[in-house]
């Protein structure tokens, strides 16, 4: 069995029933804008980029009690198996390569629809569910306002804001609105699933801290690797059950995705 590098915290040895991952979610801007009811401490992550973070949790496991849940397609080639696994990208009509853009994000309503489905199809299984935002495209009024203004693909987005050519200010406030939007729809999940439901993210996101944007992998500071776990109360456990391991998410690298991960802002 894979050890797990030692710069953080592994999911898979805390305590939950239900994960809900907000990708790219800072910790001090969640301690900020939460809403949500629960205990909230900070969290290091196992890295600073997606791809580090299912690389350093999951590979050389098998995942035989959880099924994970994916609203967008995932930077890394992954060694793991679970129970089961959603794309439920691949699950929206047009997501062909040359299809992909501004209509093309699985929204949150979404995602949140079909997290509930697949609980209910699932009762004694932990659930994973992997949400988009905060990570762009930003889905707020103003953060739509400023795609409009310059580009729906993150990868041009990324390299247009860091050259300056757009302000930082409107960048964040997009980012926060990112967040707002979003926290309704974890608080409905948490109103609906069964079992003790923690809230957390993959990694942060850098705004210029030590010279960094976004979120490269490899680059250990805090805004990067601080992330926010939230658990939340809960009337009753699960009965957790294990199971058959036979899903894999080994399908990430294959060319006909390559257009998606650019529009997340993911390069080669």
């Amino acid at each position: 069995m894979r050890q797990i590098h030692q710069l953080g915290d592994g999911i898979l040895s805390k305590d939950w029933d239900n994960l809900i991952i907000l990708d790219a979610c800072r910790y001090d801007i969640f301690e900020d804008l939460n809403t949500l009811t629960g205990e909230l401490e900070s969290f290091t992550s196992l890295g600073s980029h997606t791809g580090e973070f299912l690389d350093r949790n999951f590979s050389g496991r098998s995942v035989a009690d959880t099924v994970y849940i994916f609203a967008k397609p995932n930077p890394a080639a992954i060694d793991a198996e679970f129970h089961d696994v959603f794309n439920i990208w691949r699950e929206k009509e047009g997501t062909a390569a040359e299809d992909w853009g501004r209509e093309r994000f699985v929204s949150n309503e979404l995602m949140t629809k079909r997290v509930f489905e697949i609980a209910e199809e699932y009762p004694h299984k932990r659930i994973i569910a992997h949400y988009t935002p905060p990570h762009l495209p930003f889905i707020g009024p103003k953060g739509k306002e400023l795609h409009e203004q310059y580009t729906w693909n993150i990868s041009e987005f990324y390299d247009v804001a860091t050259e300056g050519d757009i302000p930082l200010e409107r960048i964040w406030e997009a980012y926060r609105e990112n967040l707002k939007v979003t926290l309704p729809h974890v608080k409905r999940l948490d109103e609906q699933l069964t079992g003790k439901t923690v809230v957390t993210s993959d990694h942060g996101q850098a705004f210029g801290e030590w010279g960094v944007y976004w979120h490269p992998p490899g680059v250990y500071i805090d805004v990067l690797r601080k992330v926010p776990w939230l658990e939340m109360p809960y009337d009753r456990r699960k009965k957790i059950a294990d199971g058959n391991a036979n899903k894999d998410i080994t399908d990430y690298h294959i060319k006909d995705i390559s257009k998606q991960l650019e529009y997340l802002g993911y390069k080669d």
